[in-house]
């Protein structure tokens, strides 16, 4: 924002809150398909030689706590190894979706350290047009000199009853 002229920053703003909603909705979406991915990848090789109805796979699939509400429905000593399959299913996800989410991160960062320049470049001309203004002169060392008070006008003494009277702007008022 520091780089644009003052009356194209507005633009600057908006293009930059755009870049960044637009950067969470694919951050979330892509991160959660790796998530979702592993999570099921994993849950698969262990489920897939038993006998589950469609609809219950589908909760054991669709998420953590649709696998561990029907882990404690079954109980016993499959319920608690579905919940743990669960479990570790979900934190191979997450681990895949942190791990990709540090990698573009980095790689982000080391982009902006490679493309953006580490100081402000020399200014060549400073003037009307070159969109850079000169430094203010320094102030003068010690108290800035009080300005003196504006003297106030005598009281005016009241105009005669059936006058008329104009004031400094030459409006007419009546007395």
């Amino acid at each position: 924002m520091g780089s644009l002229p003052r009356e194209r920053t507005g633009v600057g703003s908006a293009t930059n809150g755009a870049a960044l909603q637009l950067g969470g909705a694919l951050g979330v979406g892509v991160l959660g398909s790796l998530l979702a991915s592993r999570y099921r990848g994993v849950l698969h090789p262990v489920l897939a030689h038993e006998v589950i109805p469609k609809s219950v796979l589908s909760l054991i699939n669709g998420s953590l706590g649709g696998a561990l509400a029907v882990a404690a429905h079954v109980g016993g000593a499959e319920g608690a190894a579905l919940a743990a399959i669960s479990r570790r299913g979900f934190v191979s996800g997450m681990d895949l979706a942190v791990t990709a989410a540090t990698v573009v991160v980095s790689v982000g960062a080391v982009m902006a350290l490679g493309m953006l320049p580490s100081r402000a470049p020399p200014a060549t001309s400073l003037g009307p047009g070159s969109g850079v203004s000169a430094p203010a002169e320094p102030a003068p060392a010690g108290p800035a000199p009080a300005e003196p008070a504006p003297a106030e006008p005598a009281p005016a003494e009241p105009a005669p009853v059936g006058t008329e009277v104009r004031t400094s702007e030459g409006r007419l008022q009546a007395p």
